[in-house]
């Protein structure tokens, strides 16, 4: 074999063999060298490929619920196989897959059957809720959802704490409505009648000027003055006027009017002044006599003064009056 020409080639085939040998244990080394600085650098390299997408994929409640609004899914994609299911079974696969706590009613477990492949779990879920009428409400500890078929509120808060606050006034905002309206009927009711007992004070505290028969022998003479005598048609007719007529204090005579006729002095006098027009307006023989000239000798001294207290106490002009008599 030493002489023959295959010698050489043999030779050479054995040292290639020797080399790659050592090339693979080098490398070999190598690769354990740099495995625990890739770990260090890189925590994820210590997953599996499996684990690695999981913690990659995973996302926030408010992320979620974000997605869920916008129909746009960016889960992990997943394979939905469950055939006459419970739904507490495909929420708990969802939830695995999620990694978020899904926490569905027990009395919610209807039979369901779904074949999806290749799918974000998101929109698994979303297909999910649509399908089985199910509504999400974060928990009371911002790390997951409470589903069920209950009233559908959608809350996404960063801060657990207000995340709580907020959920316990949507829980009893019945109970805290009914309790402001019942405190705010409570006061209302205590100022009414706080109001009705300084009024009733104020009254039983305003003195009478004149004794009760006095003022009430004034009074009748006040109708008898304006009635009988038509002192009304007096257009220089004041308080003060009249006051010195009945001998009294203008203070006195408006006091009688207010607190006994229950009018002001003008509205007393003026009443009459109209009354005295419309019966005139109705007598044929003022037919040829302008309205103007009738409200002048009542006592009116003005037209717009006239036609003011006219309409104020017939809800007419006075010639809507005059032609709505009776001819």
């Amino acid at each position: 074999m030493e002489g023959s020409p295959a010698a050489p080639v043999w030779a050479a085939w054995g040292r290639e063999k020797t080399a790659l040998r050592r090339n693979k244990v080098k490398s070999g080394l190598r690769l354990l060298v740099l495995l625990p600085a890739l770990c260090l650098l890189n925590p994820l390299a210590l997953l599996g490929p499996g684990q690695e997408v999981a913690a990659e994929a995973r996302m926030s409640p408010r992320e979620l619920l974000d997605n869920l609004a916008a129909k746009k899914y960016s889960g992990r994609r997943i394979d939905l196989i469950s055939i006459n299911a419970g739904l507490q079974e495909v929420m708990a696969k969802l939830e695995e897959a999620g990694g978020m706590r899904l926490d569905l009613e027990p009395s919610v477990n209807d039979k369901v059957t779904y074949r999806m492949r290749d799918i974000p779990w998101d929109e698994a879920l979303a297909t999910v809720l649509a399908d089985n009428r199910l509504n999400m409400l974060p928990n009371l500890e911002g790390t997951g959802f409470k589903i069920g078929r209950g009233v559908k509120v959608v809350l996404a808060l960063d801060d657990p704490g207000r995340a709580k606050f907020i959920m316990f006034l949507y829980k009893h905002l019945l109970q805290i409505v009914a309790g402001l309206v019942i405190l705010s009927a409570l006061l209302a009711g205590l100022w009414l009648f706080r109001r009705s007992r300084v009024r009733l004070r104020a009254n039983n505290n305003k003195k009478a000027l004149l004794p009760p028969d006095t003022a009430e022998r004034i009074k009748n003479e006040i109708v008898r003055l304006l009635k009988d005598e038509r002192l009304y048609r007096d257009e220089d007719l004041t308080l003060q006027s009249l006051a010195e007529k009945l001998a009294i204090s203008p203070h006195q005579l408006s006091w009688i009017i207010n607190e006994e006729l229950r009018v002001s002095f003008p509205s007393l006098v003026n009443g009459y002044r109209v009354e005295d027009v419309k019966s005139r307006l109705a007598d044929p023989a003022s037919d040829r006599t302008s309205i103007l000239q009738i409200a002048m000798d009542a006592g009116f001294n003005t037209k717009a003064s006239f036609n003011r207290a006219f309409k104020l106490q017939t809800g007419m002009t006075p010639s809507q009056f005059k032609r709505s008599l009776p001819r």
